[in-house]
């Protein structure tokens, strides 16, 4: 028995490693993917070949928080909201991605999060600290519009807005607008990252707001660190050169900022927090006009 229990922990402890080793590549036929990691129960098919391109990992693929943050209030970060998605009436509503409040009723997310999905199934939840619980204020989620040039293979344009069904008050202190980038962060600036997410890639989650610190890369050093993998003019790139600090899965759509103003949003990345593979980020500033526009469509 002690024997079988451990021989099934070295099994997991294999399958985690072989899944954030090589889970992420595909061809364009077949491909190894890992299918289920509900209740560390796993079951992964393996394809015939594969021509070495990276399948991304979105961030909010399993749930999860910050890596290496602190507890943070949100009177800190009075822009980020939880996105929280229930499927069945009987279930509760549970996180599955982070936002930023643009306007009264309003939300700026990634377009992994909300694509082809039922808006009927969310909320959003602004002014709270707190991953679940109803201490916040609650709107539900009306209309989701994402980007036309939104590329899941590629992860180009990864940008949404949500409608709210009512607005928020905006008091400045518990709810604020964020204010929107015009230009990149510089590289090694230090940038701000919040969400509710994993401690460590398949971590458990935090109820507590978490934040964290990094300096940006630049988008040559990090497609040398994805290649084959593309990273576009629509990204940007931020991490720890000693790894420990990231955002993760579950923290996906939520901002990065310098201050109060976003740069970034969360996006995708290769497992959570590697020294090796910074955290890609959509870029606010080359975004910004089609964001623009579209809150304007939305406001009409």
């Amino acid at each position: 028995m002690f024997y079988y229990t451990n021989l099934i922990n070295l099994i997991e402890v294999f399958v985690l490693n072989f899944i954030n080793t090589i889970a992420l590549y595909k061809s364009s036929s077949s491909y190894i993917q890992a299918h289920s990691f509900q209740n560390a129960t796993f079951r992964v098919t393996i394809g015939d070949s594969f021509d070495g391109s990276l399948l991304w990992i979105a961030r909010d693929r399993f749930g999860g928080k910050i890596v290496g943050g602190r507890d943070a209030s949100i009177e800190e970060f009075p822009w980020q909201i939880s996105l929280r998605r229930k499927t069945k009436p009987q279930n509760p509503f549970k996180h599955t991605c982070g936002g930023s409040v643009l306007t009264e009723n309003i939300i700026l997310t990634a377009a992994h999060c909300v694509i082809n999905k039922d808006p009927k199934q969310y909320v959003v939840v602004a002014g709270s600290s707190h991953r679940t619980g109803g201490d916040g204020v609650i709107s539900r989620a009306l209309q989701f519009v994402w980007h036309e040039g939104y590329n899941s293979s590629t992860k180009d344009n990864d940008v949404a807005l949500i409608l709210l069904e009512s607005s928020f008050h905006l008091d400045n202190h518990h709810i604020k607008a964020v204010k929107l980038a015009t230009r990149n962060p510089r590289h090694n600036e230090l940038v701000t990252i919040s969400g509710w997410g994993s401690l460590k890639f398949l971590g458990s989650s935090p109820e507590i707001l978490q934040v964290v610190n990094v300096p940006t890369v630049s988008n040559d050093i990090c497609a040398e660190r994805y290649a084959p993998s593309p990273i576009l003019d629509s990204m940007i790139c931020a991490g720890s050169s000693e790894g420990g600090k990231d955002a993760c899965q579950g923290d996906s759509g939520g901002p990065l900022v310098i201050g109060d103003v976003q740069y970034g949003i969360v996006s995708w990345g290769r497992s959570c927090a590697l020294a090796t593979h910074p955290g890609v980020y959509s870029s606010v500033a080359h975004l910004k006009q089609w964001i623009e526009d579209n809150v304007q469509n939305l406001s009409v």
